[in-house]
């Protein structure tokens, strides 16, 4: 299978994926959503003030997390996602969303002050097509960011109790009951990075070569689960953590 013909199929296994849970996705996954969309939207207001605030895009913006999160901070907010039906669940706040691929942006150039990617990088095949066409339709100064993937030293490092907490967590288990056609092959597909995690370095790397010569890293462990985020709170530890000791990154990238 050549590179392209393997980047068609997670494509196509995100669609259906997608498609077929979109109705009961935010009931599904409710606490992650609701939890990331706070600090989401606090994040969302320090970069509007650095960046601009006159557009953001919501890239890969399923149900519309980084819209809403975002609505009260950009004059316009746009959002883009391959999934036609996820795009139906995303509640008012935008100025349009449109179906599309990540690669192939329906926007003209220096269109946007920040571009948000929130939980999006493990879904794709390769990220460097991606950060150039970012880069192409972010302004002068612009920033994308990228937030709640997971990271892959960390995965390397606690694989096995990593998995042993997906397993006990039950989010993939709950969406193959949830519909008739999703299967643990489609969803292994779809997210595709996610048992393996994704390199932090070489993704630096390739928003470099895309054209963003400024790029930072953070590591964390909020939005985990209930529990998780009761601790932090409790010991006051909510904040970035050194790479490898938590299981997911954000990072920002300046044009």
């Amino acid at each position: 299978m050549t590179e392209q013909d393997k980047r068609l199929e997670i494509l196509e296994a995100n669609r259906r994926f997608f498609d077929t849970v979109a109705d009961s996705f935010a009931e599904i996954d409710a606490y992650r959503l609701k939890e990331t969309g706070q600090w989401v939207g606090d994040e969302l207001k320090k970069l509007s003030q650095e960046a601009g605030s006159s557009a953001l895009l919501d890239l890969g913006c399923g149900t519309g997390l980084a819209i809403q999160a975002g609505k009260g901070y950009f004059r316009h907010v746009f959002g883009i996602d391959l999934s036609h039906k996820m795009l139906r669940e995303v509640s008012s706040g935008s100025n349009g969303s449109v179906c599309g691929d990540a690669i192939y942006l329906p926007f003209r150039a220096d269109s946007f002050n920040v571009v948000a990617c929130v939980s999006v990088l493990h879904h794709l095949f390769d990220h460097l097509p991606v950060f150039q066409e970012v880069h192409r339709v972010l302004k002068k100064g612009g920033l994308l960011y990228a937030v709640h993937d997971v990271d892959s030293v960390f995965m390397k490092r606690f694989h096995r109790p990593a998995n042993l907490y997906r397993q006990c967590l039950g989010l993939s288990k709950k969406f193959v009951e949830s519909k008739e056609g999703i299967t643990e092959e489609l969803l292994e597909l779809a997210d595709y990075h996610v048992a393996e995690g994704i390199d932090t370095q070489k993704l630096a790397e390739e928003l470099q070569e895309a054209g963003f010569p400024d790029v930072t890293a953070e590591f964390y462990w909020r939005g985990a689960n209930r529990q998780i985020d009761f601790l932090l709170r409790f010991f006051g530890a909510m904040g970035k953590t050194p790479r490898g000791f938590a299981p997911y990154f954000s990072v920002i990238a300046r044009k």
